[in-house]
């Protein structure tokens, strides 16, 4: 009798699937780990930035070396900015003074670091077109302070970066897809964040002045100057000015604030 060989029908070391099928399911499994690992340390974060000290806050910033603003001898611009800061802190009580420096450049923004420093920037206050809307930005960095989504963001800043070093190493394809796909993630955190501070700003202007003119009239000038298309929008760390101004108005009128008029801001920035 002679033999024939026949092929075998099925064999367990070859995988049906095509490589991109398998390099799919790789990456997804492997971003699904990380993701579920990023958000227990996200959670640690969050709850160890409670036990922080203001005197430890101070100690991180001097040794992290954050930006400043002037040297020297305060500008009259900075000590209006101050002393408007400190007024505000009867309507937003932290457990710790709060400063501020101003910086000389033509960046559109603030920012709120350890220990109560706010660093502003001339560009910012140059577009203030009322003392109400300066208050408005002062508020929202003291929301910051009093949510601590300063030491937040720091805090999970620094383990996005730690997890993407460890696991893959550095100038890693794999490393830097994960770390873009956690900061997509991370972005939907920070927009919550931004929500949280205006909704705690709104509460200051109408806590200082006795109504919320003004509130969103900063956010109207952006949105009107503003060409970032729709698509990238969703990897902004901010809500989109529009509708940062929609949630303004319905808190509002939500909470029965009234809407009066607003107060001029004439420091010179010279």
């Amino acid at each position: 009798m002679e033999y024939s060989g026949k092929l075998p029908t099925s064999n367990v070391n070859v995988s049906q699937r095509s490589p991109l099928q398998e390099l799919c399911v790789l990456l997804g499994g492997l971003l699904g780990l990380c993701l579920v690992f990023y958000l227990c340390l996200g959670w640690a974060v969050d709850y160890s930035i409670q036990h922080i000290s203001p005197e430890e806050e101070n100690d991180l910033y001097a040794l992290m070396k954050f930006p400043t603003g002037e040297e020297g001898e305060a500008s009259d611009q900075t000590l209006a900015v101050q002393s408007l800061l400190q007024a505000l802190q009867k309507c937003a009580p932290l457990p710790y003074q709060v400063s501020i420096d101003v910086s000389r450049s033509k960046q559109v923004n603030a920012a709120a670091f350890p220990g109560g420093h706010i660093l502003i920037f001339s560009g910012l206050l140059d577009q203030m077109g009322s003392e109400n809307e300066l208050v408005f930005v002062l508020g929202h960095e003291l929301g910051h302070f009093k949510h601590r989504d300063h030491l937040r963001s720091l805090g999970r800043g620094l383990v996005l970066w730690v997890m993407s070093l460890f696991l893959l190493g550095p100038d890693n394809d794999v490393g830097n897809f994960l770390f873009t796909a956690l900061g997509v993630a991370e972005r939907t955190h920070s927009r919550q964040q931004e929500s949280a501070a205006d909704e705690y700003a709104l509460e200051v202007l109408n806590c200082h002045y006795g109504h919320v003119g003004g509130s969103t009239r900063f956010f109207e000038k952006l949105r009107d100057t503003n060409q970032t298309p729709e698509i990238l929008k969703y990897y902004s760390t901010h809500p989109s000015d529009q509708k940062r101004i929609d949630n303004l108005n319905a808190l509002a009128i939500q909470k029965n604030f009234r809407v009066d008029a607003v107060k001029p801001w004439v420091v010179s920035t010279k």
